[in-house]
């Protein structure tokens, strides 16, 4: 858990990337690594961690 609060950290300095065909959100890559094991989705299914997560989310919108 401290990894993905630090990858997160760090990725909340970045703004998306556009390309030609998509937009890059490198919070969306460390998200999907997340939840791609039985553990990381049965967190994410928690309400309590979903709700930091909108906290995070909205810091994030006001960069």
């Amino acid at each position: 858990m401290p990894q993905l609060v630090r990858l997160i950290n760090e990725v909340l300095t970045m703004a998306p990337e556009f390309g030609e065909n998509v937009v890059t959100i490198p919070l969306g890559a460390i998200l999907d690594w997340a939840t791609g094991t039985p553990a990381g989705l049965a967190a994410f299914r928690d309400p309590r961690i979903n709700a930091m997560l909108k906290k995070i989310l909205t810091a994030w919108c006001e960069f």
